[in-house]
């Protein structure tokens, strides 16, 4: 028996309980063949009841195991095509196996009760080389869309990667695969740029990684410098004939404003369900970090502004 919209509503307005007509399994089963459909009610009802049924402990270690599976197979469905519906399947497998990473590092910190952790070092360096290889194969930057809704594969895919950003067995060396992945995702060229705040949810990820406090401050500035070579190359009334381009350094500027306030202001500590992710929010260096952003803004403009030449 098929579990239609109907079902998805009962279950959502009756604080996400189980179907009684239906076995948790079934609804499982169902669900995450939604995570692809181009109906958004489906997909995003899907979405919710699965992401609370993880964070609730309503499956096993092994079912876990296996939907994780389940999601890192989806990442590769499709990948490389754009602008057709595959990319649902890809982008909101990406949040539910974030979900399950953040849930495995919840139950490390004792967040959660009479659950113990069950990701092996190997599993989690696995799920990350295939995120890694989603993320940076992934050619559909769509955000929202008519009818169908929300796409967001890259805010989804910076989802993600703030997840494994947080988790235990993340060392430096991923740490630093992450910084890179996003360094090439805001500056290459791109059909569209982006325009669904996909830049503030790659910021997220970012500075999640720098609140791990494992990369030194001249590290993180190395990194940020690095930008410069997409500033000098051209002003950005020179890439009006290329528009991929263009859209490059537009989704370039946008991220680095993000950043900057970032890294100035610290980031608010409380995330999703309201689960107190960031603490101690402000960075090591803080200001002298963002001193770096801002230098790299103003050579964007540097003939708008009333600045020296350094």
């Amino acid at each position: 028996m098929k579990i239609d919209l109907e079902e998805i509503n009962w279950i959502l307005e009756n604080n996400y309980n189980t179907h009684p007509k239906f076995s948790l399994e079934e609804q499982t089963k169902q669900f995450l063949r939604y995570l692809g459909s181009p109906d958004s009610q489906l997909r995003e009802g899907s979405l919710a009841i699965l992401g609370t049924w993880i964070s609730r402990s309503n499956f096993s270690d092994d079912q876990l195991l296996e939907i994780a599976n389940k999601m890192k197979e989806n990442l590769l469905n499709g990948l490389g095509g754009q602008e057709n519906d595959s990319v649902f399947l890809r982008s909101f497998s990406a949040l539910i196996l974030g979900d399950i990473i953040g849930f495995d590092e919840e139950c490390a910190l004792q967040l959660v009760k009479e659950r113990k952790p069950f990701l092996t070092k190997e599993l989690v360096i696995d799920f990350f080389r295939t995120s890694m290889k989603y993320y940076r194969e992934e050619k559909d930057v769509r955000g929202y869309i008519p009818i169908k809704e929300w796409v967001h594969s890259i805010a989804h895919g910076a989802d993600l990667f703030k997840k494994f950003a947080r988790h235990r067995m993340i060392e430096k060396k991923e740490l630093l695969q992450i910084l890179d992945i996003f360094r090439m995702k805001i500056t290459e060229p791109q059909m569209d740029v982006y325009k669904a705040r996909e830049e503030l949810r790659i910021t997220i990820a970012i500075y999640t990684v720098f609140l791990r406090r494992m990369l030194e401050t001249e590290e993180i500035k190395k990194w940020l410098l690095s930008f410069e070579e997409f500033i000098k190359n051209k002003r950005w009334y020179e890439y009006v004939k290329e528009p991929s381009n263009l859209n490059a350094q537009l989704n370039l500027r946008a991220f680095l404003n993000c950043m900057y306030f970032m890294v100035k202001n610290g980031i608010a500590n409380t995330g999703f369900y309201d689960i107190p992710f960031y603490q101690d929010n402000l960075i090591k260096d803080h200001k002298e970090i963002a001193s770096t952003i801002e230098s790299l803004i103003l050579q964007m403009d540097k003939h708008h502004y009333n600045v020296p030449d350094s």
